[in-house]
């Protein structure tokens, strides 16, 4: 990891639950003066999070404090003030045809996640309690073409033996895409390359900003690369182990004490 100055930084990367977002599943009013303190102070704001979009309604309400989100660990840019789409990389549909018939046939739960599309393969306690708590309901796939295959950003699976079982499919399939473990007991299935820092990286560059002038900020695994990879990887209080043992620094904050506007005062 490259040190960066203090006075230089201009990219923010913001990982959202756990990091941005504190335990009440909000973006505290502590926070978002701390954002609007950062804009001042000239950096780019970024909202980086393995949600997708339908996901991240509850929050859009402080799309206002933030220049750019990356969702789906990745897979897509939006320029929030014009909603201009940067970058998107969907899975490739023959692969999500495979990996949907595979789920619907062992009568396993995937999550089928495409822009503000949400498809589930079955519906259980898990799946109505996501509903009730993104306000959002899913669409129940009984067939791989009832998915929008051309369309699909990012799976998500529950639980270990499901993640399992996938990494054998994907073997045995040769497919070109990956599990990533974006929070306790979730996983994420991607496309091989996208990651958040690609799309941080990526956007750096459009913005003609060099990595070492990044500040990236997370909590957990999914996090590590992006922490490791910029000019200045944080890892809040409350993180996982592998992502402070990434970082450059640990906040004494928690994320539930706006943990960002530590890294503000300190480094903007």
């Amino acid at each position: 990891m490259s040190g960066t100055s203090q006075n230089h930084a201009k990219l923010l990367a913001l990982d959202m639950d756990g990091t941005t977002v504190n335990n009440h599943g909000e973006i505290s009013e502590a926070t978002i003066n701390s954002l609007r303190l950062a804009r001042e102070k000239g950096a780019q704001i970024c909202f980086v999070t393995g949600r997708s979009e339908f996901e991240m309604y509850p929050l859009a309400e402080h799309f206002p404090y933030a220049d750019y989100l990356i969702v789906d660990t990745g897979a897509k840019i939006t320029h929030l003030a014009t909603g201009e789409v940067l970058l998107h990389e969907c899975l490739d549909p023959r692969e999500a045809e495979i990996v949907v018939d595979y789920f619907l046939r062992k009568k396993r739960l995937l999550h089928i996640k495409a822009g503000r599309f949400w498809g589930a393969t079955l519906w259980d306690e898990s799946v109505e309690a996501f509903a009730r708590y993104a306000n959002y309901q899913p669409v129940i796939i009984r067939e791989p073409s009832e998915a929008p295959l051309t369309e699909i950003d990012s799976f998500c699976v529950y639980g270990y033996p499901s993640r399992a079982a996938l990494d054998r499919l994907i073997e045995r399939e040769q497919l070109n895409l990956y599990t990533m473990h974006s929070q306790p007991h979730y996983y994420d299935v991607l496309q091989h390359g996208i990651t958040k820092w690609h799309a941080v990286s990526f956007l750096a560059q459009r913005l003609r900003i060099p990595s070492e002038d990044i500040i990236a900020v997370g909590n957990f695994s999914n996090d590590v690369e992006m922490i490791k990879k910029a000019g200045l990887g944080i890892a809040v209080r409350n993180a996982s182990e592998d992502a402070k043992a990434a970082a450059d620094y640990i906040t004494r904050r928690s994320n539930h004490r706006n943990a960002i506007g530590e890294v503000v005062d300190m480094f903007l």
